[in-house]
């Protein structure tokens, strides 16, 4: 067994830990928490944001990912998590540190507002934080580099390698192939049925979910 990758274990299962207490906690801000208790709660994702950063960008774990990357003692799983874990510190080395903890804390505002603009139909309530996200997410993408457009940079995180061009040439083959398709199933379609657009009792709503559950 690996010596660093012994070392390195602690540090990855406390990454783990910070990220799923992040979830945690956008969790709840998604279900059960108040509205006004959204600011704190944005600054408290965005400390945790901070310290997994902190902890991904760290000599140390720099270090024993550059060892381990010509460690041949390491099995397929291991190899690969080394691989993976080691792109994402390259990518986090190149962002700043102010500028993790100030997305992730504008995120949870962000998302706040947009729960509030939704049901209204008003996007004024969330276009500044919008704006204010793009402008961040431009100077992540600066930071991290890119040749062609400057979304390649953000891309990369989801889909690895691959470019907006690619992109932009397979949304549009899928909407020439779907178009016609649409097309032709909504010159078949019946008027929108009633019950869609109806008004049901909560109490009958639930008793539903409860006997569809059970069935399922």
């Amino acid at each position: 067994m690996s010596e660093a990758w012994d070392k390195l274990l602690p540090h990855l299962r406390e990454m783990n830990d910070i990220g799923s207490a992040a979830k945690l906690m956008s969790w709840d801000q998604s279900t059960l928490m108040p509205a006004k208790g959204n600011p704190a709660r944005a600054r408290s994702m965005a400390t945790l944001q901070s310290l997994a950063h902190a902890r991904l960008v760290s000599p140390e774990v720099g270090g024993l990912l550059e060892e381990l990357s010509s460690d041949e003692s390491l099995d397929a799983d291991q190899a690969a998590s080394v691989r993976i874990l080691r792109r994402r510190y390259e990518r986090a080395t190149k962002v700043p540190p102010d500028l993790v903890h100030e997305l992730a804390e504008l995120r949870g505002i962000a998302y706040q507002a947009w729960t509030e603009a939704r049901p209204a139909s008003d996007f004024g309530v969330l276009r500044p934080h919008l704006e204010n996200m793009i402008r961040l997410k431009k100077e992540e993408a600066d930071a991290i580099g890119w040749n062609d457009e400057r979304y390649d940079a953000l891309l990369d995180e989801y889909e690895p390698d691959m470019k907006t061009s690619e992109v932009e040439v397979m949304f549009t083959e899928l909407a020439q192939g779907l178009r016609p398709l649409v097309e032709k199933i909504v010159e078949a379609s019946s008027p929108r049925p009633e019950f869609l657009s109806s008004s049901y009792d909560p109490v009958s709503q639930e008793a539903f979910s409860q006997w569809l559950v059970t069935i399922l």
